[in-house]
């Protein structure tokens, strides 16, 4: 995704929690990446001064985070640095919005804390992946003081599941 956000738009700031994945990104790029500064980062934290940003963009992260608490702190982070009239365009799953979702919060929660004990005692490699309720992904929007929120859920080729994507504004 971060080749065709340079191909549209003049400077490009692509934040990863991994150097490897970094690195792989440098090297698919190559010479597309000569308007892109990457940054590693550990936190929910953006490197960037308040309002210098037009828009932000992120897609497949939020899921993985340990809870909303961190996706919150990136949702402020993102309202800190845009400028006004920035816009929000991400990614994060919903429950109820995917044909593969566990019907019920309840088994969802069962689901993620069985997945959290077998990675700890070793029996699973793979990242935690959370749905949450779009009325709280809505709620921390207007909290953050972001206008005009709106949920759209787009049907997915590659795999026939659709995936549900937030749009806001800072006023």
């Amino acid at each position: 995704m971060t080749a065709q956000l340079a191909a549209t738009f003049a400077n490009v700031v692509a934040l990863d929690v991994s150097d490897d994945q970094i690195k792989l990104a440098k090297e698919l790029l190559g010479a597309r990446a000569d308007n892109v500064t990457f940054v590693q980062v550990s936190d929910a934290t953006i490197p960037l001064s308040d309002g210098s940003s037009a828009a932000m963009f992120s897609s497949h992260v939020f899921q993985h985070f340990p809870g909303f608490v961190e996706v919150a702190r990136y949702l402020q982070e993102t309202f800190r640095v845009l400028r006004r009239g920035g816009t929000v365009c991400f990614h994060i799953p919903v429950v109820g919005a995917h044909r593969s979702s566990p019907a019920s919060p309840i088994r969802l929660a069962l689901h993620n804390a069985a997945t959290r004990a077998r990675r700890f005692v070793g029996m699973l490699k793979v990242m935690e992946y959370h749905r949450y309720s779009a009325h709280d992904v809505f709620s921390t929007l207007q909290h953050v003081g972001f206008s005009d929120a709106e949920l759209r859920i787009f049907p997915m080729t590659s795999n026939g599941d659709a995936h549900s994507f937030f749009f806001a504004r800072r006023p």
